[in-house]
């Protein structure tokens, strides 16, 4: 057996964000102003900042666009560190070139030094001698949460069963506080993986 000693569904993640936001929102105008406006201090001041911004529609419109700019790239950054859920599909389009160049090698010392990407198997040891992606590599779940060591310069495709999609994301969570590359979280796992035309192997790499 060869082994090789950042899991955020998007969409999910997008909508638990966005009812943070309305909900916070919600809080701040049913709340938060209320209370505020009931300040003197605070009823001039924003007397002050709407007559400043009247008076300079200009520059208040770009510094808007400038935070709305900053907040957004700094989310999209956010974004792009954690680990991406794909589907095979999404998988094969995006990482076309990677994976035929893995499933291309004959010899797996290659496919280690050579290869910008690798794909783990997280099943049992079973499991993955008994049919597994070809060029993948076996780290069972077990490993990983004992403090499997991963090479810290390469894309991370990780799968497990479409069963046991909590294992791969699991994983993931791990691998992202080890390394900041780009971490691939297959959805449907191997079958779908096998179901989308990866060619598969069997036994472990010698």
């Amino acid at each position: 057996m060869l082994n090789l000693s950042s899991y955020t569904d998007g969409n999910y993640q997008n909508i638990i964000i966005l009812i943070a936001v309305v909900v916070g929102a919600t809080a701040l105008a049913f709340f938060v102003l209320p209370l505020l406006m009931r300040s003197r201090n605070f009823r001039v001041s924003a007397s002050i900042s709407f007559k400043k911004i009247k008076q300079n529609p200009v520059t208040s419109a770009v510094t808007l666009f400038l935070v709305v700019v900053i907040l957004g790239g700094g989310y999209f950054f956010y974004l792009q560190g954690r680990p991406q859920m794909v589907s095979a599909e999404e998988l094969s389009s995006s990482e076309r070139a990677s994976l035929d160049y893995i499933q291309g090698e004959e010899f797996d010392y290659y496919i280690v030094k050579n290869s910008d990407m690798y794909i783990l198997d997280v099943r049992s040891e079973e499991e993955y001698a008994k049919e597994h992606i070809k060029g993948s590599f076996s780290v069972p779940i077990e490993e990983v949460r004992q403090g499997f060591s991963l090479p810290t310069d390469r894309k991370i495709t990780v799968y497990s069963s479409e069963d046991k999609l909590d294992e791969a994301r699991e994983a993931a969570n791990i691998f992202q506080g080890q390394v900041e590359v780009k971490i691939y979280v297959v959805k449907g796992g191997f079958e779908s993986l096998k179901n989308g035309g990866l060619e598969t192997d069997v036994g472990f790499y010698e």
